[in-house]
């Protein structure tokens, strides 16, 4: 008689951190045993895309890592006993910057005694220490103001979706506004924008 064993997985960094610079060189070794024999796959979390898929007991998967490759990746063993997974988050430090994707105008509409909203979509990490709203023509802090509010919200990593309200719009608004985003990682991002009426 022959036993059956649901998979059991490892899953291991080299070298063992979580937090790497751009550059550095990374291995994901993902490995597992169980009877029947399993199939591996190494995923990235957020998209599910097979880094690797084969049926052996470890495999292996070597990065030069950049700011993409912050996110959670996941170590899973299946056979017909069951499937067992594991993950680990990793962090590449890198300084805020635009996404990609965004290609928002730095054009704000506004009408006097309303509110503005707009939002800039960024990636970087960690996530921005600092957020600041600025006049550029005096450097007035804007964000001590009740009127003006500066918020960021996490979303896949590394990516962020960074909003600013200012509420009761007035005619000293009409400026240009620099927004300075920072987590103390290389240079800062600065964004100016402007409303309009």
């Amino acid at each position: 008689m022959q036993f059956t064993d649901a998979p059991e997985v490892n899953f291991t960094l080299e070298p063992a951190q979580t937090t790497f610079s751009k550059g550095d060189n990374l291995e994901l070794k993902c490995s597992g045993q169980g009877n029947p024999d399993l199939t591996l796959t190494l995923t990235t979390k957020e998209t599910t895309e097979d880094l690797t898929n084969v049926q052996t007991t470890e495999l292996t998967h070597t990065l030069i890592v950049d700011c993409m490759d912050t996110g959670v990746y996941v170590c899973s063993g299946h056979n017909s006993q069951g499937t067992n997974r594991t993950e680990i988050s990793v962090g590449v430090r890198c300084p805020q910057q635009l996404s990609p994707l965004f290609n928002s105008k730095p054009q704000v509409d506004a009408i006097n005694g309303e509110t503005a909203k707009f939002g800039i979509e960024i990636y970087g990490f960690p996530q921005p220490s600092t957020l600041t709203l600025q006049k550029t023509d005096d450097d007035t802090d804007l964000t001590s103001s009740p009127r003006h509010s500066v918020q960021y919200t996490a979303g896949v990593a590394p990516f962020g979706v960074v909003n600013v309200t200012i509420s009761d719009v007035v005619e000293a608004d009409y400026t240009n506004p620099a927004l300075t985003l920072d987590n103390g990682v290389g240079n800062a991002l600065v964004y100016t924008f402007y409303l309009t009426e």
